[in-house]
């Protein structure tokens, strides 16, 4: 089952004991209303200053907002645990509807979340295979447009794909090198004239990239939450009062112990090859494989 953003954001978000997702029941341009959050022993400061994300029934656009801060004097309040409501003081775009969605995060802004979730997976990878049309006697292929090929490591290993569909082979390059300029990757191997034919590129391909897709990633959701919760944990180290640091500092080494006990479970172990630069493959000749 894919897991989407959204999905991670809440399972991190409970993780952390921070996050609090529902559905309005009522609502408008200022405040929603669940009547699963009517609770009249609860105080009404509990959600003061907290991040609001609204997603409308009518698609998947959101908007975030901050819970008001409850009045000492009782003027006003953000949580009102008898009526379920919470209150905003700016205006969003679509009035809170019956049957729209929300979270309510206590501790982290939900896009810093997103931001941190991203970063995690892009520690995460699968095994993933690029494939480029062989063009007749060149030595260089391009890279840039693969955008999440950011550095050479990521490049594993090189074949040579031909025959017919449903009967392909691949054997691997007799060379191959990646070269970092300025930020782009350039694939060389030794020239070749196979018509029809490609070469196969085998990647380490990051999950962070793909999270942002509406359909989600195949990331093990155990191998995910620790892989965040690191990142997490040092964002409020150092956001946070510094009688917090060390609490998180002892959060993030807890976290980032499971998150190496998950890399060995299923990360990607994958076989390189020993390739000297001065290989005689790997120099300019007029020999082309045909």
């Amino acid at each position: 089952m894919a897991l989407t953003l959204k999905a991670l954001r809440h399972a991190v978000g409970k993780e952390l004991h921070e996050c609090v997702t529902g559905m309005a029941t009522s609502g408008t341009a200022y405040s929603l209303t669940d009547t699963a959050l009517i609770d009249p022993d609860e105080s009404s400061s509990r959600f003061d200053r907290s991040w609001v994300r609204l997603f409308s029934s009518f698609g998947l656009q959101s908007e975030t907002r901050r819970v008001r801060q409850t009045d000492p004097d009782g003027s006003w309040t953000g949580y009102d645990p008898h009526s379920g409501t919470l209150t905003w003081s700016n205006a969003i775009t679509t009035p809170v509807a019956a049957g729209d969605e929300y979270e309510v995060h206590t501790l982290l802004d939900p896009e810093d979340l997103d931001r941190l979730i991203d970063r995690g997976l892009s520690r995460c990878y699968y095994l993933d295979y690029v494939d480029l049309p062989i063009v007749g006697d060149q030595r260089e292929y391009d890279l840039s447009s693969y955008t999440w090929l950011m550095r050479k490591e990521q490049v594993v290993e090189v074949f040579v794909l031909y025959g017919e569909s449903g009967q392909q082979r691949q054997l691997p390059v007799e060379w191959f090198e990646v070269t970092e300029e300025e930020g782009t990757l350039t694939l060389l191997v030794r020239p070749y004239t196979l018509t029809g034919s490609y070469l196969r590129v085998q990647c380490l391909h990051p999950y962070g990239t793909g999270i942002w897709d509406e359909y989600g990633i195949t990331c093990p959701l155990d191998w995910a939450i620790p892989a965040v919760l690191v990142e997490v944990y040092q964002f409020l180290r150092r956001h946070s009062p510094a009688q917090d640091t060390e609490r998180y500092q002892a959060a993030q080494l807890e976290a980032a112990a499971e998150f190496s006990r998950k890399c060995y479970q299923y990360q990607p172990r994958v076989n390189r090859r020993i390739q000297h630069k001065d290989s005689p493959f790997g120099v300019d000749s007029s020999t082309v494989v045909r």
